[in-house]
C-alpha cells in the first residue's frame, strides 16, 4: 500500500493510501511507461510461476543448509581429532525457524535473527556458481 496523502488535524494525522498493487502493477498503470516496456513487463509476469519460484527457493535453501551442515561436521571432526571436548552441535538439516526476538538487554537496537555467520558468504557463493 502506497501512501498518497497525510493530513494533520490537531494532534492526529490522517493518512490516505492507494489501492494495494505490486511494483509491476504500478508500472503497468503508470502513464509515463512506454508501451514497449509494458509489453515486456506483461511477458515477464506471464512467464513467472509462483510454484516454480517456491521450488527454486527451496532447492537453493537446501544447498545452503547442506553446505552449512558439512562445515559443522568438519569442525566437529577437527575438534575430536584435536582432543577438545565440545558439546555436540545441532546440525542444520532444516532451515531454522526465523522468528524475531526482542533483545534481553532492553536496548532499542534493531531486532535480529541469529543465523550462522557464514550463511551470507554461502549464499553469495551459490549465486556466483549458477
Amino acid at each position: 500500500m502506497k501512501l498518497i496523502e497525510k493530513q494533520r488535524t490537531g494532534s492526529k494525522v490522517h493518512k490516505k493510501y492507494d489501492t494495494p498493487a505490486t511494483p509491476c502493477g504500478r508500472l503497468l498503470a503508470c502513464a509515463k511507461v512506454s508501451a514497449e516496456t509494458k509489453a515486456q513487463l506483461h511477458a515477464t509476469r506471464a512467464a513467472l510461476d509462483p510454484m516454480d519460484l517456491a521450488a527454486d527457493i527451496e532447492a537453493r535453501l537446501g544447498k545452503i543448509f547442506s553446505i552449512v551442515e558439512r562445515i559443522e561436521e568438519d569442525r566437529q571432526e577437527e575438534m575430536e581429532r584435536a582432543g577438545e571436548t565440545h558439546p555436540q552441535r545441532k546440525t542444520l538439516s532444516k532451515p531454522p525457524q526465523r522468528t524475531k526476538t526482542k533483545p534481553s538487554t532492553g536496548c532499542h537496537e534493531s531486532w535480529r535473527n541469529d543465523l550462522h555467520p557464514q550463511v551470507s558468504f554461502i549464499i553469495g557463493a551459490i549465486r556466483d556458481g549458477e
